[in-house]
């Protein structure tokens, strides 16, 4: 049993209980939402969603990069994209796609290629809808012909960047004047398709600074955050960037303080997470889904230029987790649907979330954490998704209540 320690406006205190495995919030003996309510897709728009990797150059060497853990990379043959858009067009059926996602790499780099599958996917989709599309960048390429691409065809994007913790990816590119102009004008003609992800490190340890070194950068304050966490340690060159652990709690309370008090608005990932904690809150035979990144789920497709259909966009299709488990599933011309697709076994995930996690708050909100990240680091991934991952719930709970989260008490060391 967990023990949040709630306080209100007037000062007194109040104790939820909240049972884990359960996800099952009360006071008092009472539940705090209606199990029967209902429950919203993760997805507001159905249909698959596919993520391609198009290759693993790049054009920064980010030191906390996580495909540095991957094997040996090779360029993938790109000869067959008529007979892979035709593979992926027919899995997905009638549905169509929720998103077509196009992942390095430095995604840019094969602009060509990017091209020509966009304009396949377009010409192949069997779907009413037409797919969204979406990119993420380093932002160096973002200029001339590609923005004039990403704006004629409204494709979503996601630009890299850390703000004062930059210079461990690399050049700077919103001090570049091509790139920032090009970000400004993506932004006023399409500022729903486009967001600044941060990843936060020893150098970069303030969503609200980041967010006020944006306002100054593009001039607004109406811009998104995107997908953007803790570094996750992979090797020794990212342990030393990341936030040292000794750190993570003051973070976490930051980061409480600022979601609560209404100053991060830009950060429109954080409060979607706390709504899907609340979504899923008080069901019946509730359990943690994994994982993070919903490599597991039946409307996810990673596959790479040459058919071979992966675990996670960061490894090789010949490359093989600690655990033995390989990161390829299977080629896709073995698959007519989704349900083809042999599901990731997610071994060390898997035994993490049936065992030590089953006693911790954050389970349902970090749920296990990433599945490959080595072992020899998983003590400061696991302290780093938590810090991360409280201000997230703390939300939530203030959703609920209109109270502040002052305390967690339960087998962790951890409190706000």
């Amino acid at each position: 049993m967990i023990e949040f320690v709630m306080r209100n406006r007037a000062g007194k205190q109040r104790v939820l209980d909240y049972e884990p495995a359960r996800h099952w919030l009360s006071a008092d003996g009472i539940s705090l939402l209606a199990p029967e309510r209902p429950q919203l897709p993760r997805n507001a728009k159905p249909g698959l969603e596919v993520r391609l990797i198009l290759g693993k150059k790049c054009n920064f060497n980010c030191t906390y990069c996580c495909q540095h853990q991957a094997g040996k990379q090779h360029e993938p043959d790109a000869s067959n994209l008529e007979e892979l858009v035709d593979h992926i067009v027919r899995i997905a059926g009638d549905a169509g796609f929720c998103s077509i996602q196009f992942w390095g790499g430095e995604p840019f780099l094969y602009f060509d290629i990017l091209k020509k599958l966009h304009r396949l996917f377009l010409e192949r989709n069997r779907a009413r809808e037409t797919p969204d599309f979406f990119v993420p960048t380093n932002g160096l390429l973002l200029h001339g012909e590609r923005a004039e691409w990403i704006l004629e065809n409204g494709i979503g994007m996601m630009v890299s960047w850390d703000g004062p913790g930059q210079h461990l990816r690399g050049l700077d590119v919103l001090a570049q004047g091509r790139t920032l102009e090009a970000v400004r004008r993506i932004h006023a003609r399409q500022p729903d398709k486009i967001a600044i992800s941060p990843i936060l490190s020893s150098q970069a340890k303030s969503y609200k600074v980041i967010i006020d070194m944006l306002r100054e950068k593009l001039g607004t304050d109406d811009f998104q955050l995107g997908e953007g966490r803790i570094i996750s340690a992979v090797d020794e060159a990212s342990m030393s960037a990341a936030i040292p652990i000794e750190e993570l709690p003051d973070f976490s309370r930051q980061m409480h303080a600022d979601l609560v008090a209404g100053e991060l608005p830009q950060f429109q990932l954080a409060h979607a997470r706390a709504f899907g904690w609340i979504n899923t809150l008080n069901r019946k035979n509730a359990s943690p889904r994994p994982c993070m990144c919903h490599v597991d789920l039946e409307d996810t497709l990673i596959v790479d230029l040459e058919g071979n259909v992966l675990t996670c966009s960061t490894f090789e299709c010949g490359d093989v987790d600690e655990s033995g488990e390989k990161h390829k599933l299977c080629h896709i011309s073995e698959m007519n649907t989704m349900a083809d697709r042999p599901h990731p076994p997610l071994i060390r995930l898997m035994n993490r979330v049936n065992t030590t996690c089953q006693q911790y708050a954050m389970l349902h909100a970090c749920r296990g954490g990433c599945p490959y990240a080595p072992d020899a680091y998983a003590d400061y991934n696991c302290q780093a998704s938590y810090a991360w991952n409280l201000p997230i719930v703390g939300l939530a709970l203030h959703r609920i209540t209109g109270d502040i989260l002052e305390e967690v008490r339960s087998v962790s060391d951890y409190a706000v």
